[in-house]
Parts: C-alpha cells; sequence; structure tokens
C-alpha cells in the first residue's frame, strides 16, 4: 500500500480495499454498512475494491458498482491471507478495511506491514489492534474495553453508525406516533438462518387487534413457502416483501418493528420507530441490552428462549401504549441521528491526508 500527500489526493483517484465477508451463517451486515461506507469514500474520490469470499450468490448482487475479488468459500485463515496480500499487490490501494469475525491479530499485523493505511471495523473487542483506526458503531463499547497500539484511533459508539445517506436526510422528519398502532414491520436480517420469522408471525396471528404486518424476507432467506403456508387464510393480514428496494420507506410508515439486534435497530432509531428485539446471534447480545437500557427498543433476549406467547405480550403491549412509544421514539432519534458515514470519512480522510 502506499501513502499520499493532500496534493495527490486532489489530483489522482485513490483506492480503498474492505476485506469483508457475508453470507447465509454470517449474515449481510457486514457487506451492507461496508457498501455504505465505501459510497461516502466515493464522494471524497475514493473507489473502493471488495475482497470477500464466495459465500453466497446473492451478495455480488448488492456489491454494484464496485470491483469484486472473490475468494474461495473454503479457504483456511492462511490461504485467505495468502491471497488477499496477492490482491492488495495487484491492486495498490492507500488503504485496507477489514470486517470480518474471522480475521485474527497475525492476519492484521501483515495487512499493516504493507505500510499503507489500516482500519477495522469491529463488534466484539477480543483482538489486539494493530490498525491505524478501530471503528466499533455499536452502543456501549468504551476505549478500555479495547487493546490497541499508541497511534489507534478510536471511533466508538453510535454517532459513527454506518447507515445509508437516506437516513441521515430524513432524520429530521418528525415521526407520527398513532394511539394505536396498526402497521407492524417484521424484519429479521438477510438471513434468518433460524427461521424465527415464522415464529413471529405465529405470534402475530393470535393477537386480536386489527394489525397488518409487512414481513421483509432477506436476499438469503430460505423459507419463503413455509411463510406463504402460514399465512393462508389470514386475509390479507401479512404482505410478503423479497428483498424490497423501498425498506426505507416501508419503515417511515411502520408503527412497530420487530427485528433482530443488528444495524437494522440503528436504522430505526435513527427514523424514530419503536422495535421489539430478538437476539439471532451473540453479537447482538451487548447492542439488543444497550438499546433496551437506552430506551430505545424493547429487548426480548435470546431467540431460543423467546416463546411465541411473550413475542404475543410484547407487542400488545407496546402498540396500545402511545406514550411509551412516543419516548423510543425520541430516545432513538438522540441516539442515532444517521451522520455516521459522514463522520468515519472526514476521520478516514485525515488519516490518509
Amino acid at each position: 500500500m502506499k501513502m499520499l500527500n493532500r496534493k495527490t489526493m486532489e489530483c489522482k483517484k485513490s483506492r480503498a480495499i474492505f476485506r469483508v465477508d457475508g453470507g447465509a451463517g454470517i449474515g449481510l451486515g457486514h457487506i451492507m454498512r461496508c457498501l455504505n461506507l465505501a459510497d461516502g469514500l466515493k464522494e471524497k474520490n475514493i473507489q473502493s475494491i471488495f475482497i470477500t469470499k464466495d459465500n453466497n450468490s446473492e451478495i455480488e448482487k448488492h456489491i454494484v458498482n464496485y470491483l469484486v475479488e472473490k475468494l474461495p468459500s473454503h479457504i483456511d485463515l492462511k490461504e485467505d491471507l495468502e491471497l488477499t496480500i496477492n490482491l492488495i499487490k495487484k491492486h495498490q490501494p492507500d488503504l485496507v478495511i477489514t470486517d470480518s469475525y474471522e480475521i485474527d491479530e497475525y492476519y492484521l499485523e501483515q495487512m499493516k506491514k504493507l505500510n499503507g493505511t489500516l482500519i477495522s471495523i469491529d463488534d466484539l473487542s477480543k483482538l489486539h489492534f494493530c490498525s491505524d483506526m478501530v471503528l466499533n458503531q455499536n452502543i456501549g463499547f468504551k476505549d478500555s474495553d479495547y487493546s490497541t497500539e499508541g497511534y489507534t484511533r478510536l471511533l466508538l459508539g453510535t454517532k459513527y453508525a454506518l447507515l445509508r445517506k437516506e437516513f441521515g436526510e430524513k432524520h429530521c422528519l418528525e415521526k407520527e406516533i398513532k394511539s394505536v398502532a396498526g402497521n407492524i414491520l417484521i424484519t429479521l436480517g438477510g438471513t434468518d438462518i433460524d427461521n424465527q420469522t415464522v415464529k413471529v408471525i405465529r405470534a402475530i396471528k393470535t393477537i386480536e387487534d386489527n394489525l397488518i404486518a409487512t414481513v421483509i424476507m432477506g436476499p438469503a432467506y430460505q423459507y419463503e413457502e413455509i411463510l406463504n403456508n402460514e399465512i393462508k387464510g389470514t386475509d390479507g393480514q401479512f404482505i410478503l416483501r423479497r428483498n424490497p428496494q423501498d425498506i426505507f420507506a416501508l419503515m417511515m410508515n411502520t408503527d412497530v418493528a420487530i427485528s433482530a439486534g443488528g444495524s437494522t435497530c440503528y436504522e430505526l432509531a435513527c427514523l424514530g420507530v419503536p422495535n421489539i428485539i430478538l437476539i439471532l446471534a451473540d453479537n447482538q447480545k451487548k447492542v439488543a441490552n444497550g438499546l433496551a437500557n437506552y430506551g430505545t427498543s424493547v429487548n426480548l433476549g435470546w431467540f431460543e428462549e423467546v416463546t411465541e406467547e411473550q413475542i404475543k405480550e410484547a407487542v400488545e403491549d407496546l402498540i396500545k401504549n402511545r406514550d411509551w412509544r412516543e419516548k423510543m421514539s425520541r430516545k432513538g432519534k438522540e441516539l442515532v441521528d444517521g451522520r455516521g458515514v459522514k463522520r468515519v470519512v472526514e476521520e478516514i480522510w485525515s488519516l490518509l491526508e
């Protein structure tokens, strides 16, 4: 990797390489937040290249307008590192950004030895980081949670949440809080490998209030036939949407959302949408607890321990309590303003200078 001075940066298009993975067992959250950051870097004339394992054919459909270099899906970390180093030497980027739970300290050290700028997007604070910058967008983390080098910059908290540009633009819009909520959004990630969506549908079917539920099926969701069978005879109460392009509008028009504990929580908070969380992965536990303690969400806990009856009760309590939903909406907007990408890009720009 090469370092650029300010004059060179202003005259020449720079390059960033993202080493990031996604797929059925991982989810698509890492890919999506890196895409949001890449879009922000593009505004600074920094072109992004994605290096990702060939885990899912749907991934490449999302990484549009960017070059994708695929790694074989079943290689070990040593082979991964060798291939990634070769690709870095091939493309000569000005910075490398990592976002993968598979990467270890040795992998980061080898990236850093290439004498460029290294940025790590992290959720867990389990490694010692030699990176120039570590970004953790999640609630509840502090500097003392991290082991780093003296030169490492830490960007921690929801002010750095990597959301799409539209969220920052619409954050100021006032959210209508109805006396009784009527529209529910169910969105449990890009994969929902344990099919918790069907459990949520079964719970909502037993609620007597006139609810309309829009059900988001992510691009890697595999249980659509089961859902279609489950909603037969419900007279249009459930609307199934496969990977909708208007997810932003769907969020704006919903009264309450039921989501996993990933980045979607920050999108909902930014728009002032009260939400109920099911924890689907270990890395979501701290996020769910933090959001519940802050007052933006209801945390039902680990999905395997949550019953349909508990989901039903949580939904019934929330849809009938306008004051509670109004408070959750206000706290969400207070916590996430949707300008995280802009802040992170400015920090990266200062590093490159």
